[in-house]
């Protein structure tokens, strides 16, 4: 796991988690690689639930729900 997680906050919200599940059946995210690298990121995360890493879903080809201001 990140290092981020172990130190800070997160580790409090994932204790029941890795009560009930062994480390190495957790994945954490992190919202940043998302936003730096999304399709690296689904990459990765298709290959963590066994989907073909190089699958592209219809709605992953662009941007949704972006801020604008008036």
């Amino acid at each position: 796991m990140p290092d981020i997680v172990a130190s800070g906050e997160y580790f409090r919200c994932l204790r029941p988690w890795r009560e009930l599940f062994p480390v190495e059946r957790l994945h954490a995210l992190v919202l940043d690689d998302a936003r730096d690298d999304p399709f690296g990121h689904l990459r990765r995360l298709y290959q963590v639930l066994g989907v073909d890493p190089e699958f592209r879903a219809a709605k992953t080809t662009g941007r949704s729900n972006e801020h604008a201001t008036p």
